[in-house]
């Protein structure tokens, strides 16, 4: 018997998985990072979601983005623990972390997770579950999610923003790609934004930077600024 357990942000990704997969188990693990109070005051309102305060990782952020080292084999460890306490008599846990082609993470990639499920297996006793660390994603961009479940799936009540402030600031990477996954598949969403994210100046960076990210990815990021005439 298996389990499925989510790791679950409140997210656009994790949000789609968590109608795709429909897992045994869904968990938010508060971190008490940046923008933790945040996604916490969206997911304490559904009945599904688990919330862990077991992990604090508040001192080990690294800079606008929040990258913190190592962040999803914690995620993984936890989520072991916490299906051997929930699930003790399945002989697998499938730990899905959501990750997106495209997505240039160290830990957060097809060969990471599969190191991790290695390790993993291996330092455990084999008495115990085995344990697979994936994501349901790896073939698709955010666009092409948003593409596949536009019909399913309530993007309004997703917030995907590094600040802390309430809403979308629309001024943060996070904001920029939710805004992409939108609008390359015809959602206007510009003005869901505190900021018009039109405006925002990291856009810039973004265009200078477009030939090192995945076909698919880069094609998503030019229709959109195309369309509001930002991409020369």
């Amino acid at each position: 018997m298996q389990k499925i357990i989510l790791c679950y942000s409140g997210g656009l990704d994790s949000t789609i998985a968590k109608y795709v997969l429909k897992p045994d188990l869904a968990i938010y693990y508060n971190l008490n990072t940046l923008y933790s109070k945040k996604e916490i005051a969206n997911i304490e309102k559904m009945q599904d979601v688990f919330i862990s305060n077991r992990l604090n990782l508040s001192e080990f952020e690294i800079g606008e983005k929040a990258y913190i080292p190592f962040r999803n084999l914690y995620l993984a460890m936890l989520s072991y623990s916490e299906a051997v306490k929930r699930f003790p008599d399945a002989d697998l846990y499938r730990i899905n972390l959501v990750g997106v082609k495209g997505d240039n993470v160290p830990d957060k990639n097809p060969e990471a997770f599969r190191k991790m499920t290695d390790l993993l297996n291996f330092i455990n006793k084999e008495e115990l579950p085995r344990v697979i660390i994936e994501s349901p994603f790896w073939n698709f961009t955010k666009g092409k999610l948003v593409e596949m479940y536009k019909n399913d799936i309530d993007f309004r009540s997703i917030v995907s923003c590094y600040s802390k402030e309430e809403g979308r600031c629309g001024e943060c990477p996070a904001c920029f790609r939710f805004w992409v996954a939108l609008e390359s598949n015809g959602i206007e969403c510009w003005n869901w934004f505190k900021k018009d994210i039109r405006k925002w100046k990291g856009i810039k960076e973004y265009i200078k930077n477009l030939n090192t990210y995945e076909t698919t990815r880069r094609e998503e990021i030019i229709r959109t600024l195309k369309k509001y005439d930002l991409y020369k």
